[in-house]
């Protein structure tokens, strides 16, 4: 191909190489199949009589061009059958089956394409891509390396084969890599964002946020940039930066509701609960099926004193998500400082059964420090709530949790009574236990 014909193939809009920086949604992953399922019905549809190369290509490009897979699909199919020996016909045949996510195709096609033209530096990049996405980044790297030899200014090249050497954990080599494709192109924002990535994955924060500032200046409405730029912010501690960045990007991306939960976490974390509030309202009004804005929801209420809010919003937590035990824990704490103790100790029986995943007649065997603290924050709501005696205790924690749990009640009982500062008024003494325990054990006998 030409250096003429290489800017009519669509890199930096979707498909061939943009795509290697994210995985398919499942809804294009149907439309997927649904589009090769098309594509195979009409292969062998009757071809049109093209006779000059540039008909070919011009009519491949406007099928890229709108994203038209089965349309590029069926051409390239009819072109590579009418000019075999022809490179750019296999190049675009393995761009259709990219965007089919049938990777072997692709590669196939690529490599046809290499064989007869050894020297096509774009189709060496092309190929990379299926690479990456079957698990094979050392042939990425190798393509990816070819195309550089051929054409060493190719600064695609160069970004891609940065961001294969990241995904094997070669970061300098990554980091080497994509600040060639800067020198070549210093407007490439695409390579600015990615070393801003490496940077921030290496904790070099402060050369994160100044490189992610480079690929604003580049694309002021690059929201990737601006994400970037706001987890640098924070990991390095300037949070007022971080909210901004995070708000500039949710303006550019309204629809990225991770963005919005991390703006009204940092403003959790700072203590804004005004803020954090508003912000998580509006993700669960605009995705109300959102389990997690909904427990974020809650946090910031209970953290705010708004308990009755922030238990509606656990509770709806709890229904779009019901498996999962950290909100049923939450939960609990709501119900707990609002004195419903009862409630509470409902709700942390589910999260203490939940969080270990184990049957009643597994705890002797699942034990862990973990449910030694679960154990002791489910007694003390129990004896909080008023069983205060060891026998009382001691009956409403084997019906929450069965027998199996015998051999715990005394040391989850004696450390909420020996509990520095905690008013033990109406508890059982060591020597009542040991007497209640004697009796139980002559009556055995």
């Amino acid at each position: 191909m030409s250096e003429n014909s290489r800017a009519l193939v669509p890199f930096g809009q979707r498909g061939i190489v943009v795509s290697v920086t994210r995985q398919m949604t499942i809804a294009e992953k149907v439309l997927a199949r649904i589009q090769v399922s098309q594509a195979l019905d009409r292969k062998n549809a009757s071809c049109p009589k093209i006779e000059r190369k540039s008909d070919w290509l011009k009519q491949a490009v406007v099928f890229s061009s709108k994203y038209d897979w089965p349309g590029l699909h069926n051409h390239a199919l009819c072109w590579t059958q009418a000019v075999p020996k022809d490179a750019d016909a296999w190049f675009y045949l393995g761009h259709a089956y990219l965007n089919f996510s049938q990777h072997d195709k692709a590669i196939d096609a690529y490599q046809e394409a290499i064989r007869v033209n050894p020297e096509y530096a774009d189709v060496w990049v092309a190929l990379g891509t299926p690479y990456q996405f079957s698990g094979q980044i050392a042939e990425a790297i190798e393509a990816y390396q070819e195309a550089i030899r051929i054409d060493p200014e190719y600064d695609r090249a160069w970004d891609l084969l940065g961001f294969a050497y990241a995904k094997s954990g070669y970061h300098d080599k990554a980091i080497r890599a994509i600040q060639e494709a800067i020198r070549i192109n210093p407007e490439n924002v695409d390579a600015w964002y990615k070393l801003g990535s490496r940077y921030a994955d290496s904790a070099q924060h402060d050369k994160a946020i100044r490189v992610y500032q480079e690929a604003i200046r580049v694309n002021p409405e690059h929201a990737d940039a601006w994400r970037g730029l706001g987890h640098a912010y924070k990991k390095s501690g300037q949070y007022d930066e971080a909210i901004d960045a995070f708000k500039k990007a949710i303006y550019i991306d309204p629809e990225y509701a991770a963005g919005n939960n991390r703006l009204a976490n940092y403003f959790f974390k700072t203590g804004r609960h005004d803020k954090a509030i508003g912000i998580f309202q509006g993700v669960t009004r605009s995705n109300p099926e959102d389990a997690r804005a909904w427990h974020n929801l809650g946090s910031a209420y209970n953290d705010s004193g708004q308990l009755d809010e922030a238990i509606k919003a656990y509770q709806e937590a709890n229904r779009i998500d019901p498996e999962n035990a950290w909100f049923w824990n939450d939960l609990c704490d709501a119900y707990k400082k609002s004195g419903q103790y009862d409630e509470a100790i409902k709700a942390y029986n589910k999260a203490i059964r939940l969080r270990f995943r184990v049957k009643v007649g597994q705890l002797n065997t699942e034990v862990d420090p973990e449910f030694i603290q679960a154990g002791l924050t489910l007694a003390g709501c129990h004896i909080e709530a008023g069983a205060r005696s060891f026998a009382a205790y001691a009956k409403a924690m084997v019906k929450d949790l069965g027998a199996e749990v015998g051999p715990f009640l005394r040391s989850f009982y004696e450390c909420i009574r020996c509990y520095p500062g905690f008013d033990s008024t109406g508890m059982s003494s060591a020597a009542e236990i040991d007497n209640r325990e004697q009796e139980a054990a002559d009556g055995e006998t």
